[in-house]
């Protein structure tokens, strides 16, 4: 506690991401409503590289005060490297503080996820059934088992096309790893010598969908300007 007030302590990386900054406004404002404090502990970059850049930037969480922390929250879909997470809560507990993981599960932490199952189906349900498309490729996560949300979405993938008799194909799938660097090659990939491309491309989160529509425009940019 810092003098009457409970202090929240909140891990997790790349704050200036919107959606992320957004997050945290939100709940700091929810804190002070009940009364409590909040402390920040964030990364720049989201230990994806696992470079000598990743080892000094984890140092941040190594600085957690619990003698003045009550509870703290780790933001799991923030990071990519589990293993910064269990060393994050491991110290929480051995300091005796409760843990709250948001979009991720661990033993012994309080737990929350967003079910966006039937939102994510009904999208690719539109675009198939209202627009017949039939030619479908889809940009996952992560190409790890422990990456849940990446499975939950590769899952919800493959049930939509079962539910509209179209085969599952593995090839008809890339990992974008959420961020722009990857999916650039996938769109190149799929439209190099010429090939054509898929009538639909699905992806596993905004920031890759971003990437991929202002790679296809770059794409489309010269053809359309010719034709104009």
């Amino acid at each position: 506690m810092i003098g009457n007030k409970k202090v929240i302590g909140v891990c997790l990386t790349k704050i200036h991401d919107i959606c992320r900054a957004e997050w945290v406004n939100r709940l700091h404002t929810l804190s002070e409503n009940a009364g409590c404090k909040m402390l920040v502990f964030n990364s720049f970059v989201d230990f994806y590289n696992g470079d000598s850049f990743d080892e000094g930037a984890k140092s941040i969480y190594g600085i957690i005060n619990y003698d003045i922390v009550d509870v703290l929250v780790v933001v799991c879909n923030s990071f990519h490297n589990n293993a910064i997470i269990g060393d994050i809560i491991t110290e929480a507990k051995v300091c005796g503080k409760p843990v709250i993981v948001v979009g991720g599960t661990a033993e012994g932490c309080w737990s929350v996820c967003s079910d966006y199952n039937d939102a994510f189906k009904g999208m690719m349900n539109h675009v198939i059934k209202d627009h017949n498309v039939k030619d479908i490729f889809f940009i996952a996560g992560n190409d790890i088992s422990s990456d849940k949300d990446s499975v939950t979405r590769i899952n919800c993938f493959r049930e939509v096309l079962e539910e509209n008799g179209i085969p599952f194909d593995k090839d008809k799938i890339a990992y974008g790893q959420y961020w722009e660097g990857p999916v650039k090659e996938i769109i190149s990939d799929l439209v190099k010598d010429g090939k054509k491309p898929p009538q639909a491309i699905f992806c596993a989160n905004d920031y890759m969908a971003f990437a991929a529509c202002k790679e296809l425009k770059k794409m489309v940019t010269p053809f359309l300007r010719m034709l104009s």
